[in-house]
């Protein structure tokens, strides 16, 4: 089964999201210990369609992001869409914010991640399958947008599904990886200003579930289907250690 980390961007702040019906819920804590919760608050504008799979980002301001599968367009091929919470998770903004739609409903959007970078720019990675073409796609929304902006297609092109992104921001860089059955098994640091690919660390041999950054963005560690836990140098990409005896 590998190893998946839980990411700080989710316990860091206590936070919870879960799906309820048609409805999607954040759950917070009343205090720092989380002994206790408040009431749950709804994510997503009141429909009948379904939501799932959400994911949640603090900013490094205190905004809450969100980020879910959402079937409002069809059952067929669902969209992800998107939210965010300026006062600590009482309300969320209307409406919620699409983030990729398939307007011709040809592609299914599956396994959204989340992460918001240090100007407070949201970013979110997704799988797309359409029959074999199966990609990750991500795009990102600043704090000033009213709409996301497309970053395409960030997988290589190489046969084989590429699903289950994971993200983690620090500063102006943005980690990606996700399961690849092209045997890629890389992690890629991006320049969350410009797009631009700054580097690719190999050594795997599995495909990388999981990746976050510390608290003080100097290192980046990666979860593999390999067993093995590989801790980088987040600005030179040397490998510092290995963290093995996973099951």
């Amino acid at each position: 089964m590998g190893v998946q980390m839980s990411g700080s961007k989710c316990f860091a702040a206590f936070v919870a999201c879960l799906t309820v019906s048609a409805a999607l819920l954040v759950l917070l804590p009343t205090d720092v210990g989380a002994a206790s919760w408040r009431a749950n608050v709804q994510v997503n504008e009141p429909s009948a369609a379904q939501q799932k799979n959400p994911r949640i980002a603090v900013g490094p301001d205190g905004i809450l992001h969100v980020a879910w599968v959402d079937y409002r367009s069809g059952v067929s091929n669902p969209d992800i869409y998107y939210s965010a919470s300026g006062n600590n998770g009482t309300s969320f903004f209307y409406p919620n914010t699409e983030v990729s739609r398939d307007v011709m409903n040809n592609y299914t959007q599956a396994s959204p991640d989340i992460a918001v970078t240090g100007n407070g720019t949201a970013v979110v990675a997704w799988s797309e399958f359409q029959g074999q073409d199966n990609n990750i796609r991500a795009a990102r929304k600043s704090p000033s947008a009213d709409s996301f902006e497309s970053l395409g297609i960030i997988n290589n092109a190489v046969a084989g599904s590429q699903k289950n992104p994971s993200i983690a921001a620090y500063g102006t860089r943005i980690a990606t990886a996700w399961l690849d059955e092209g045997s890629d098994n890389l992690v890629r640091i991006w320049n969350s200003t410009t797009g631009a690919l700054v580097r690719e660390m190999a050594g795997h041999n599995g495909s990388v579930t999981s990746v976050d950054f510390s608290p003080d963005g100097a290192k980046l560690a990666s979860a593999s289907e390999d067993g093995v836990v590989k801790v980088w140098n987040a600005n030179t990409g040397a490998l510092l250690k290995n963290l093995t005896g996973h099951a």
